[in-house]
Order: structure tokens, then C-alpha cells, then sequence
């Protein structure tokens, strides 16, 4: 005997044995109508069939190229294109990058003037692009010298513009000390990385390529995501 769940206009079949949804898994939606109706023990079950491993990714650090432009006005006055190789970077597990310049890369801005900022990731050979920041203003001010950029990420998703993705880029600008008050410093050092509003943490490595993949491989995502669906 079978009871029928009505759930606004739409109803569901359900076995007199609610156990026999774990040896005969519905579809995960399905879940949501009938979750006030299982015990416990089915639920979690039914659960587990959404925990899954993440994937490897398909790209990793040695594929991409990271660029910043600085533009004050109509001069650029700073632009960086580096590879993994290039950066020396302690990576420490955690998608930040911190990028020392000397010489002629150290150029002097105004420390109360509007800047653009913009950083791009590339995936070598211009196969794919994805502009991770493009803002224009002062930055925050979180430290003497120091002068902080930000933006909420896409969603990876196929509704990006409607949902929020929960990761921030994060760029900083570290400037020389002045001990004369002048208001032109020079850049020495070029923070970025991707945070989790989570945790407010940076985001590991693993998942930043997974994140930066849906963008510069799409194709490839596309075809594993239908792959997956087939097989569940």
C-alpha cells in the first residue's frame, strides 16, 4: 500500500516502507516534498548521495598567467604579467599571491587620488580569459601606506548574475613610507587573492582552480557536469 503526499498542486507516490527510498534513490528535489515524512535514519542516508569528492581539476597554477594594470587618468602607470614561475610565490595552500616589485615596476601614485584597478587571469595561449577586478576609486585604507580593492565574484553557475557566489577578490596596494608627508609613494608590493565569505579565509588552491576553470574552460566543465548527470 502506497500513501500519496500532496505538495501544493503536485503529488508524490510514496512506499508504505519509507525505508526502501535508500535502495531506490529518487531524485534529490524529490527530497524536499518528503522530508517532514522520513525518519532520521532514511534521511540522512538519502543525504549522502549529494556528498561528493570534488573533481581534479583540469587546470593548475602552471597554466595561467596573472596581470594587473594600475591606470590613474589616461596613463597606465603600472602593468604586471606574471606566470607561477615568474611570482617565487609561498603559496602555503591558500589562492593568494604576493608580488615584490623593484626598479622601474615601482611607480609613484598619489595617495589621494582615484586609481583603476584592474586584474585579469589568463590562461596561457589566450585560450581563456577572466577578469577577476576592474574597480576604479581610492581602495579602502586599512593601514598606513596600504590601500585595499575588492569585488564579489561570479557565480560559477548558470545563473551568475542572480546568485551570489560567496568568494571575493581581493587586491592590495603597498606603498613606500614618506616620512615628509609628500603625497606621491611608490607601489612595492601587489597583494591578491580570493577569499570565502564564509570564513572570511582565502580560498585553497584546489578550489580556486576549480572556480577559475568554469570561466576559462567551459567547454570542458560543460561536458564533465553532463557526464556526472548521466552517471548518477
Amino acid at each position: 500500500m502506497r500513501q500519496v503526499v500532496r505538495y501544493f498542486e503536485g503529488e508524490i507516490s510514496m512506499p508504505e516502507d519509507l525505508s526502501e527510498l535508500s535502495n531506490h534513490p529518487p531524485p534529490w528535489e524529490v527530497l524536499l516534498l518528503v522530508v517532514y515524512y522520513l525518519d532520521p535514519k532514511t534521511l540522512a542516508m538519502a543525504s549522502c548521495r549529494r556528498l561528493r569528492s570534488p573533481s581534479v581539476p583540469h587546470i593548475s597554477l602552471d597554466h595561467l598567467i596573472f596581470t594587473v594594470d594600475i591606470i590613474h587618468g589616461d596613463s597606465n602607470i603600472l602593468t604586471l604579467a606574471k606566470s607561477d614561475s615568474d611570482l617565487n610565490n609561498r603559496w602555503n595552500g591558500v589562492f593568494r599571491i604576493d608580488i615584490e616589485l623593484h626598479g622601474d615596476n615601482r611607480s609613484m601614485i598619489e595617495m589621494s587620488g582615484e586609481v583603476r584597478v584592474t586584474w585579469t587571469v589568463v590562461l596561457k595561449g589566450w585560450r581563456g580569459v577572466f577578469s577577476m577586478m576592474d574597480r576604479k576609486g581610492k581602495g579602502r585604507l586599512v593601514a598606513a601606506g596600504k590601500r585595499w580593492f575588492s569585488k564579489e565574484l561570479l557565480s560559477p553557475g548558470c545563473c551568475s548574475n542572480a546568485v551570489s557566489s560567496g568568494l571575493v577578490a581581493e587586491l592590495g596596494l603597498e606603498f613606500s613610507y614618506a616620512s615628509d608627508g609628500d603625497e606621491k609613494r611608490r607601489v612595492e608590493k601587489v597583494n591578491m587573492g580570493i577569499l570565502t565569505v564564509v570564513s572570511w579565509g582565502y580560498l585553497g588552491i584546489g578550489d580556486g582552480m576549480r572556480y577559475l576553470q568554469h570561466f576559462l574552460l567551459p567547454a570542458v566543465v560543460w561536458e564533465r557536469n553532463v557526464k556526472e548527470g548521466w552517471e548518477r
